[in-house]
């Protein structure tokens, strides 16, 4: 048994977290140093008495001066010592326990007594997700300690930490391939500024495997039940957009990218200069050349460099992007060269 797993195990032994082991390991420092703590407290309060009971003799007077600086000092030690580990663990705990890594317990899992409907979210559920006939005891839990935050999936005697910037503390049973025997569960996070994203497990009875974290929360994907799902994802150049995104189940239960060559966007932008067109990104031949004023629509994205604008009258140019949202050939920004792109953060 791997220290991570003794470390566990041990913490809920001992009434601590059984969740990560960073946390428990972090609980029995914050136990020891309270404990040393209230020892040097009580060495201020002696140290208190005997002054007070000193009756002015020197020796005794010194003694109690000695014993009460020792113990000031003593206590801002622990204190700086307190900040120290949580500073530590806050700034290396990726590092500590890395995402998607398995561990397995003896322990049971607390869980609902009845499936519920899908359509619902869960911080705990039994149900049968590998097609076994038998119900998982499926939980999550989701732990702070300063800036550390560990989100754990539960299933049966198998547990998981799901990556993460911001969990929401719940999960979603789905069933992207009703021709299989397995169910998926669903774990969203919000990210930094709202990004949500959704991490997707499989359970096949002696596995707890993360199919793949893709962009975007389960509740507002579409499931095909063939194996696909579609997600909007945040476009990477020119402004902020979203475009429909899919995903497939691969042979090994993954979820695997299934790109475009044009992602569809429909973007109404008024031209506040000339902007000349490409006949297509293969084709530097210059079809047409907007003028400033003029009002055309961004139908769609490669979401690496080129873009498409079709024109009142139905004509279609390209344009290339660099750098996000630098129009290449005429040196400004995307927001310079189009009045009506998103600039939301």
């Amino acid at each position: 048994m791997g220290i991570l797993e003794t470390l566990k195990i041990f913490g809920a032994e001992i009434g601590l977290s059984a969740t990560d082991p960073r946390l428990i390991v972090a609980n029995l420092i914050r136990l020891a140093l309270e404990f040393v703590g209230i020892v040097f407290v009580l060495m201020i309060l002696s140290a208190g008495v005997s002054f007070m009971f000193s009756g002015g003799e020197k020796e005794k007077t010194d003694k109690a001066k000695k014993t009460l600086l020792n113990a000031f000092v003593g206590l801002i030690i622990i204190l700086s010592a307190y900040s120290i580990v949580v500073f530590v663990l806050s700034a290396v705990g990726k590092e500590t326990v890395e995402p998607n890594q398995i561990f397995s317990t003896n322990s049971t899992v607390a869980s609902s007594s009845s499936i519920i409907s899908y359509s619902n979210d869960y911080n705990s559920l039994q149900e049968d997700i590998n097609g076994d006939g038998k119900k998982e005891n499926i939980a999550l839990t989701v732990e702070r300690l300063g800036g550390l935050v560990t989100t754990t999936l539960h299933v049966n005697d198998f547990f998981v930490i799901v990556p993460g910037y911001d969990p929401v503390g719940f999960f979603g049973i789905v069933d992207i391939d009703n021709g299989d025997k397995i169910k998926e569960i669903a774990v969203i996070d919000m990210g930094p500024s709202d990004d949500y994203t959704t991490s997707f497990y499989s359970f096949d009875g002696a596995n707890l495997l993360l199919m793949g974290t893709i962009s975007g929360s389960y509740k507002e994907m579409k499931f095909d039940g063939l194996g696909k799902l579609t997600t909007q994802t945040r476009g990477k150049i020119l402004d902020t957009w979203f475009y429909a995104d899919d995903f497939i189940i691969s042979k090994n239960h993954e979820l695997v990218h299934a790109p475009k060559n044009l992602y569809v966007r429909d973007t109404a932008v008024t031209l506040l200069t000339s902007l000349p067109l490409n006949t297509s990104p293969t084709n530097s031949q210059i079809i047409t050349t907007l003028k400033k004023d003029e009002a055309v629509k961004i139908t769609g994205c490669d979401d690496i460099m080129w873009c498409v604008v079709e024109k009142a009258n139905g004509v279609k140019g390209w344009f290339a992007v660099e750098d996000f949202d630098s129009i290449i050939g005429t040196g400004l920004h995307a927001q310079e060269v189009f009045s009506g792109l998103s600039n939301a953060g």
